[in-house]
């Protein structure tokens, strides 16, 4: 058995007929049936039954369709992925955000990232900074808070795209009573003191931000500062990304606290100037694939 038998068998699932299979590959039905033979031999079992004038799958066949689905489908990224890798490598200037810049730094220092052909130079900075790098041309492509390119910096030199979200998360100090409850509700944490940057507190006046029921909000410069104050067990809450704090939950410094009618994240797009829309494509797919990892770890961390 080869590859070959597996994808004309495909084919005859796909098209329920054999003889329009050896119609559409040129050849005779015989040999389309021939294909099939030799997988039923590999296997040992029977993968198809008539049907009338067309076939059908047995039990059998279905579970080998499914796996010659997968096989097609690997085949197809591998290719893919040697082609990218025959390519000269490509140097691309990308602004993200200092949420990000941390995150895709480690993600992009694994041997098995999809930036195969492409060498990305990230270039920290707001934004806001980053939108008008762009818009200069001194960047190639940005990742900046979707908020900010559809409702701030408006401007028609850019176009974007969402490509993915980040949750953001409320901490607390581990000793705190509201740590690890999860019957925590919006009510209970109005009058609750939040520190925020002084860019997160005047976005959080916004209805649409969905914090508008925070009525004491303290703010502080820097996220460091924020963090090391809700550290310090003095009852301080702050509402920060996942990625801002994912070293410091997961080594047991700062807590979760997990809010029943509170879910709220930031959205990121990737912005570009017009002559750029079709290299933009295959940065969106591999930022995709090279964030998924991640954002699933994140997923499974807030639903626990």
């Amino acid at each position: 058995m080869n590859f070959y038998n597996l994808s004309v068998f495909c084919r005859v699932v796909q098209l329920e007929s054999i003889s329009e299979t050896a119609k559409e590959m040129l050849t005779s039905p015989a040999a389309v049936s021939g294909h099939i033979r030799e997988i039923e031999r590999h296997f040992g079992v029977k993968l198809t039954e008539r049907s009338g004038r067309n076939i059908k799958l047995t039990p059998s066949g279905l579970e080998v369709y499914k796996y010659a689905l997968d096989i097609e489908q690997k085949d197809k990224e591998l290719k893919e992925q040697l082609y990218h890798m025959k390519q000269p490598a490509q140097s691309v200037s990308i602004g993200v955000t200092h949420v990000l810049f941390n995150l895709l730094n480690q993600s992009l220092s694994q041997k098995n990232h999809p930036f195969i052909s492409l060498e990305l130079n990230l270039n920290p900075s707001p934004s806001f900074d980053t939108c008008k790098l762009v818009e200069k041309e001194s960047l190639e492509f940005g990742l900046v808070s979707t908020r900010m390119i559809a409702q701030v910096y408006q401007t028609n030199q850019l176009e974007h795209d969402i490509i993915f979200s980040i949750p953001l998360i409320i901490i607390c100090s581990p000793g705190h009573p509201f740590a690890g409850d999860r019957g925590i509700l919006k009510k209970d944490l109005e009058n609750q003191p939040f520190l925020m940057t002084p860019h997160a507190k005047k976005r959080a006046k916004f209805t649409q931000s969905g914090l508008t029921f925070l009525k004491n909000i303290v703010e502080i410069g820097d996220i460091e500062t924020i963090k090391n104050a809700v550290m310090s067990g003095k009852g301080l809450f702050a509402i920060l990304s996942y990625p801002d704090v994912k070293k410091e939950i997961e080594s047991g410094e700062l807590s979760m606290v997990h809010v029943q009618d509170f879910q709220f994240d930031t959205r990121f797009s990737i912005i570009y100037r017009k002559e750029n829309q079709k290299n933009s494509e295959q940065i969106r797919h591999h930022l995709q694939k090279v964030m998924s990892h991640d954002l699933n770890q994140t997923s499974l961390l807030l639903s626990k």
